[in-house]
């Protein structure tokens, strides 16, 4: 029991860091997609081509797991996600040693994968590793699109699955700030949308 209540003190700590953290994070996220609208605003016709490559491609599923054990079913409805559309159509990234250890229990071939962050510190770098090894993929053409599932807090302090498109990104669900004056940029259109879609 004493363990147990150490536990659950480092995960409450650990959760009241991430939920201080969430905001600047989320604020970066849309200074970022800002960028990108006003970026894509300065190609012609205003359209974007992802870039495409030869050869057989599929759209990746990326999974957000858990990293240790003690999380209750956590990455079992993570994995189970998988279940509902059959095994996935593309190479499967998984995060998180906890999550690698049941998709190998249940025979379900994994493409690529990274521990995931035990502690606040880590998540950027873990986000960083994924976010390259996919887009690198997808510029190389392998990958059609990717979809990430993972875990949202919800009413309640229950956790829900969601799923969600990551790539292509869908340059028309952006909003452009209502800036009437074009960015400064110092680099072409097609380059910046890229980085900036990268990023």
């Amino acid at each position: 029991r004493s363990v147990g209540n150490a536990l659950r003190g480092i995960a409450a700590t650990r959760t009241q860091q991430a939920r201080a953290t969430i905001g600047g994070i989320r604020a970066y996220a849309d200074f970022v997609a800002d960028a990108l609208a006003e970026a894509a605003a300065l190609l012609p016709g205003a359209a974007y081509t992802p870039p495409r490559g030869s050869g057989r491609r599929a759209a990746a599923l990326v999974l957000f797991t858990a990293e240790h054990g003690f999380v209750g079913a956590f990455a079992e409805r993570i994995l189970a996600a998988l279940d509902g559309d059959g095994a996935p159509g593309g190479p499967l990234f998984l995060i998180g040693s906890r999550g690698l250890v049941l998709a190998q229990e249940r025979r379900t071939p994994v493409a690529w994968s990274v521990p995931m962050a035990s502690q606040l510190g880590g998540v950027s770098a873990t986000a960083r590793r994924v976010a390259e090894e996919l887009y690198r993929r997808f510029s190389l053409g392998q990958l059609s699109g990717a979809e990430m599932v993972f875990a949202r807090l919800g009413s309640g302090s229950h956790a829900q699955i969601e799923r969600r498109r990551l790539l292509p990104l869908d340059l028309g669900r952006l909003r452009r700030s209502d800036s009437r004056q074009p960015p400064l940029t110092n680099l072409p259109a097609a380059a910046l949308v890229e980085r900036l879609v990268g990023e």
